[in-house]
């Protein structure tokens, strides 16, 4: 019949449903490439900058070593919310989540470190002293429980693509369109044991990198001596840490 073949569909006893796979906006995905691009070289820019004035006596005392540490979790960061702007694939999914974990314990372990190294001088009863390596150490150790634990669960699982029903849209009456998003999981079961697990492990993780760092963070900002005053920064960190378990209960929730 011509209102059938008009619309260029064979006729059918129900309507017809395809599948269309939503993607983030051309505009959108340069928008937020241009801005990290931008972050990046500014993140690079203080690296050159600390390593050029290493030698000056507030960039050494400020432990340039682990300032630059925290600049490659920042540009890691970015490369992050880059890969997670493209169409996911299963090798993606994997690798993103490496990169997450392990660019939030090279963007915040170096900063607690450092608030934790002036803890101990200025409350301990003797005069102590932690060597950036030592520091440097403990960074390290927790990038090594950040490899274990992804390495567990990623051998046992590896995470991969599953697509999720959105929104119907109704091209005319004899036909649907299915609009899908991309959705990267270890289970096609959301709530299957072993995601709330993994899930757990990694908020329980990051959860004690945090408290650990409001709480060095708290007895610096307690240590009332005016030349330490002068340059502490501990409020916003606290700020930092206490918005960031904040994003972490949303993300919960929203998973949840």
């Amino acid at each position: 019949p011509d209102q059938f073949t008009d619309l260029g569909i064979l006729p059918r006893s129900s309507v017809l449903t395809t599948y269309q796979v939503i993607k983030l906006k051309e505009g959108v995905q340069i928008f937020i490439l241009v801005l990290c691009i931008i972050s990046m070289c500014i993140v690079l820019l203080s690296i050159f900058l600390q390593w050029r004035w290493r030698e000056n006596i507030i960039i050494k005392a400020s432990s340039w070593k682990l300032n630059v540490i925290t600049c490659c979790g920042c540009l890691l960061t970015q490369f992050t919310i880059i890969v997670y702007g493209w169409e996911p694939t299963n090798a993606w999914c994997n690798i993103r989540e490496w990169l997450l974990t392990i660019s939030f314990t090279l963007v915040f372990m170096p900063l607690f470190m450092k608030t934790y190294r002036i803890s101990v001088i200025f409350t301990s009863l003797t005069i102590k002293t932690i060597s950036d390596w030592k520091l440097l150490m403990g960074v390290l150790i927790c990038l090594f429980i950040d490899t274990i634990i992804l390495l567990v669960f990623t051998t046992i699982e590896v995470e991969h693509i599953v697509p999720v029903d959105a929104n119907i849209v109704t091209v005319h009456k004899l036909h649907n369109i299915q609009e899908q998003y991309l959705y990267c999981i270890k289970n096609e079961k959301q709530n299957d044991l072993y995601n709330v697990i993994f899930l757990f492990t990694m908020c329980i993780w990051k959860g004690g990198q945090l408290l650990f760092g409001l709480s060095v963070a708290l007895i610096v900002s307690r240590i009332g001596l005016e030349y330490v005053q002068k340059f502490n920064e501990t409020n916003s960190q606290i700020f930092a840490i206490l918005f960031t378990i904040f994003l972490q209960c949303v993300g919960f929730y929203t998973w949840a």
